[in-house]
């Protein structure tokens, strides 16, 4: 039994019950085709809303900033996001990646050190944020279950790419001395980790202990294509045995 899982988000799972609960977000479309966006002030109030939502359980927790700073930064990171995105060049889909990808880099940039990070649940943010930023074109024949499925799968892979890069590289830093092969490894681990995380679970078990299962196959898989017989001379049985350890506990 997997007493722990660091590379899982504590809101991984159960994220699609949460979200139906609440009607696929504020202003969302609850059923087909897409609901028109609100007058501009209303949708600041909808952003401005959802950011204080998700931050209230934490809020007691920040002892840098005040609540309103906190609050303003964090819709800061989200408004600032869409402004490189090419919405003329891009399927919808991808632009949601893009968008969710530089908005948690940013978050982790600046709040990487807050102990609370990991327990705000950003993802009704991300409902509100897109249907305000996104131009009504890009949107406007996006069903919505497709839409909701989108963006809640592109929040937790974003969330996790943030939150599991450093945790990586710091265990890696300390079982392996050689540059090259720390490399290597995090190259494999990380894109075994995205690959396992996209073909999800599916035999009925504790999802987080098939996750791991998957994840680690596909890491031996992937050193095994990289290293072929060297395999165990680059990365000893005893010591992919200790990063992993680290990794799941």
């Amino acid at each position: 039994m997997i007493k722990g899982c660091s590379f899982i988000s504590p809101q991984g799972f159960g994220h699609e019950m949460s979200w139906q609960q609440k009607g696929g977000g504020k202003g969302g479309a609850k059923g087909g085709g897409w609901t028109p966006r609100a007058p501009v002030e209303e949708e600041e109030d909808l952003v401005w809303n959802a950011v204080s939502e998700a931050l209230a359980p934490i809020a007691s927790l920040e002892t840098e900033w005040d609540t309103p700073k906190l609050e303003k930064r964090i819709k800061q990171y989200f408004r600032n996001a869409s402004k490189n995105l090419e919405f003329h060049a891009k399927p919808w889909n991808l632009l949601i990646e893009e968008y969710t990808d530089t908005v948690f880099a940013s978050i982790f940039q600046a709040l990487h050190d807050r102990s609370w990070l990991n327990q705000v649940d950003f993802l009704m943010v991300f409902d509100a944020a897109i249907k305000e930023l996104f131009p009504k074109h890009v949107l406007a024949h996006v069903p919505a279950p497709s839409f909701e499925r989108c963006v809640l799968q592109a929040h937790d892979r974003a969330f996790e790419e943030q939150r599991f890069a450093p945790m990586l590289w710091e265990v890696l830093f300390t079982k392996l001395p050689d540059k090259s092969t720390k490399n290597r490894v995090y190259n494999a681990v990380e894109a075994a980790r995205k690959e396992a995380a996209i073909s999800g679970t599916s035999n009925g078990g504790n999802p987080v202990e098939e996750f791991t299962s998957a994840w680690l196959g596909f890491s031996i898989q992937k050193l095994r294509a990289e290293c072929g017989a060297m395999l165990e001379s680059v990365l000893p049985p005893h010591v992919a045995a200790e990063i992993f350890h680290g990794l799941i506990q």
